[in-house]
């Protein structure tokens, strides 16, 4: 599945592919996450944040379009 990695580190946002908890781990750094789904006008997106971030700043995000990997 195509996501979009908001790096706010570098500044930047990357497309990259994503199947499993492993690949959001591996690419926001962290082995805590929440994902939280959002409509936005007739589109559904899942966002996956850094939940680690709490405790340390910044925190990444990587965000993608329905279908949702829980589905």
């Amino acid at each position: 599945m195509r996501g979009y990695l908001i790096d706010v580190i570098e500044g930047k946002t990357h497309s990259v592919d994503v199947f499993d908890l492993e690949d959001y781990q591996k690419f926001i750094h962290c082995q805590t996450i929440d994902i939280v789904s959002r409509t936005i006008g007739d589109r559904e997106y899942e966002i996956i944040c850094d939940d680690e971030g709490l405790s340390k700043r910044p925190a990444l995000c990587l965000l993608y379009t329905s279908p949702s990997p829980r589905d």
